[in-house]
């Protein structure tokens, strides 16, 4: 993993894979190692606060020695001192940041820097490249199941036989938690509830 080849060369007390889910989304934690339970899932740092996000902001590698005066730390991690944040950026796209923390004040070079950046711009690639593979795959999945739906719709000719295999298909691409198969009533011309899937019941 990206914080085990980076720990080769860089020691750190705690690692920060940040992720941005689109453009205008602010950047949350994707992987974590040394942060308190439950505070790295928590975090949604908008663009341009604290460290990270001026990091994303900006597109600059960030180096701080000295966070304990530095107004920009937001410290999620109780006593770090020092840190290096590198934006990943994919092409012209910034997709994230690495963040790596040290509980010594000046734990951190500019070779440290360095080496650190190098590793956002290969762990930016293979992200990017993963991402794409699995909406590849999903959108592949999807295609299936809308022509099983449609295999489904000409072949089947009881009505709450053919709702039951809508409903099972697109559970395959969607997990959710409740669907319902509304049709128009052409007498009322409202819609009305002829199916409801609930596999997790509903509250």
């Amino acid at each position: 993993t990206i914080p085990k080849l980076i720990q080769r060369l860089i020691q750190f007390a705690a690692f920060a894979l940040y992720m941005l889910d689109g453009p205008g989304t602010s950047p949350h934690i994707d992987y974590a190692v040394g942060y308190p339970a439950g505070v790295a899932s928590a975090i949604r740092l908008p663009v341009g606060e604290g460290l990270v996000g001026l990091a994303v902001q900006d597109r600059r590698a960030v180096l701080v020695n000295d966070l304990e005066h530095d107004p920009n730390y937001k410290g999620y991690v109780p006593g770090m001192h020092s840190s290096i944040v590198v934006p990943l950026v994919y092409r012209t796209r910034t997709i994230g940041a690495l963040n790596i923390l040290s509980s010594h004040k000046h734990a951190f070079t500019e070779k440290d820097l360095a080496i650190v950046r190098q590793f956002g711009v290969h762990a930016a690639t293979a992200l990017e490249n993963a991402r794409l593979y699995t909406q590849a795959a999903k959108d592949a999945r999807v295609f299936e199941t809308l022509l099983e739906i449609s295999r489904e719709v000409s072949s089947i000719l009881d009505m709450e036989v053919l709702f039951e295999r809508i409903a099972a298909a697109t559970r395959k691409v969607i997990d959710y938690k409740a669907f319902a198969i509304m049709l128009l009533n052409p007498h009322t011309q409202r819609l009305e509830v002829r199916h409801l899937a609930s596999p997790y019941g509903v509250n």
